[in-house]
C-alpha cells in the first residue's frame, strides 16, 4: 500500500514516492498542468533510473533526488489543497512562465542553438527576442506582477572609453555583450504554443467549460481499543489546535472564480507571437488582462436625498436632540 503523500519521509520508498506524485497530478485543477506535471515526473524518474544503470548513481546523489521528489510532492499536495502561491507556482512552471519549460520554450527565441556566440564587433542579438523584449517592457500589467525584471536598456552598454581615457578593449566589449545578452534572456517571458494559448484564454475568460477534479474518499481509520499508541509513546500526548498550518497562508476552495483569478494572472504573462508576412514583422498578441468591471451609476432622487438632512444644522452639523443634550451638559 503507497504511503499518503503527507507522510511522505526520508524512508518512503521510491516506488511509493512515485504514485503518490502522480495521484496528487490527477488532482490538479488545470488541465495543461494536469499533463504536464505527469510528463515531468514520469521523465524524471526515467532520466534517474537511466543513469543508475549507466553510470551508478552515489547514495548523496540518490539523497538529494529524492529529497527533490519529495518537495515537489509537498508543492502538489498544497497546490490540490487550494494553496494559493503553491497553484500559482504550479501554473507558472506549468505555462513556462518559470522553471524548466521556460527554457524549452525560449529554443525558438535564441535562433541557431549549434552556433557559438562569440560577440565580437559584429554581433547582433535575435531579432524575434528583442522585439519581444521590447513590446514587454512596455506592457504595464506585465511589469506590475513583478515576475520577471524588465531591460530598460535595447542594446549593450558599451563606453567608448575606458577609465583610464583609452579605448575601450576588444575583451571588455565582448564581456558587456554577453553580460547584457544574458540579461535579455532572464527577463523574457516566452510565447507559449498557440492551441495551449487559446485553452488558457477560454480559462480565464470564463467561455471553456471546466469542472473541478474529485478526489478519491479517504478510508476510514479504524478506532484503536488502547491509547497507547506508537505515536503517543515517542512523542508524548498531541497538541491542541495552532495556527502552524497557516503561516504559509490558508487553504482555498477550489471553486471556478478562485482558478479564473490565477489564470487571468497567468494569462497576462503570456504572450503569443506569429510572423505577419504582410507588414513584414513580429505580431504579438498578449493575454487577458483584469480589466475592473464597471458598476453603473446610481442617481438619487433629490427629493428623497434632501430628507436625509432634515433637522440638521448646516453649521454645526447637529441634530435637534443633539443640540439639547450638549446643552444640559
Amino acid at each position: 500500500m503507497a504511503v499518503p503523500s503527507v507522510l511522505a519521509t526520508r524512508s518512503t520508498p521510491w516506488r511509493h514516492l512515485y504514485r503518490s506524485l502522480l495521484r496528487e497530478c490527477t488532482y490538479l485543477p488545470d488541465p495543461i498542468a494536469s499533463g504536464y506535471m505527469h510528463n515531468y515526473i514520469r521523465s524524471g524518474f526515467r532520466e534517474s533510473v537511466s543513469e543508475h544503470k549507466i553510470r551508478g548513481l552515489k547514495p548523496i546523489q540518490k539523497l538529494h533526488r529524492h529529497r527533490r521528489f519529495r518537495k515537489l510532492l509537498s508543492l502538489l499536495h498544497r497546490a490540490n489543497q487550494g494553496y494559493l502561491k503553491s497553484l500559482q507556482r504550479v501554473l507558472f512552471l506549468s505555462y513556462g512562465r518559470i522553471g524548466k519549460r521556460r527554457n524549452f520554450l525560449m529554443r525558438p527565441l535564441l535562433g541557431d542553438q549549434k552556433k557559438i556566440e562569440t560577440y565580437g564587433d559584429d554581433w547582433e542579438p535575435p531579432s524575434a527576442l528583442l522585439t519581444l523584449v521590447r513590446d514587454q517592457s512596455r506592457r504595464k500589467a506585465v511589469s506590475e506582477l513583478k515576475l520577471r525584471r524588465n531591460v530598460k536598456v535595447f542594446e549593450p552598454p558599451i563606453p567608448k572609453t575606458n577609465s583610464w581615457g583609452r579605448p575601450t578593449p576588444f575583451k571588455r566589449r565582448v564581456n558587456i555583450r554577453r553580460k547584457w545578452h544574458q540579461s535579455l534572456m532572464n527577463s523574457v517571458l516566452p510565447m507559449l504554443p498557440e492551441q495551449e494559448w487559446e485553452v488558457l484564454q477560454g480559462l480565464a475568460s470564463g467561455k471553456a467549460p471546466w469542472s473541478a477534479p474529485k478526489r478519491r474518499k479517504t478510508p476510514a481509520s479504524h478506532q484503536q481499543d488502547t491509547l497507547l499508541t506508537p505515536e503517543f509513546i515517542v512523542y508524548g500526548p498531541p497538541k491542541g489546535p495552532t495556527f502552524a498550518t497557516y503561516l504559509k497562508g490558508r487553504p482555498h476552495n477550489i471553486t471556478r472564480k478562485f482558478m479564473e483569478n490565477i489564470w487571468k494572472k497567468v494569462c497576462t504573462l503570456t504572450p503569443k507571437m506569429t510572423w505577419d508576412e504582410t507588414k513584414d514583422k513580429w505580431s504579438i498578441t498578449w493575454g487577458l488582462l483584469d480589466v475592473p468591471r464597471r458598476h453603473p451609476s446610481r442617481k438619487l432622487d433629490p427629493e428623497k436625498g434632501a430628507t436625509l438632512f432634515q433637522g440638521i444644522d448646516p453649521r454645526t452639523g447637529l441634530t435637534e436632540r443633539q443640540k439639547s443634550n450638549k446643552a444640559k451638559i
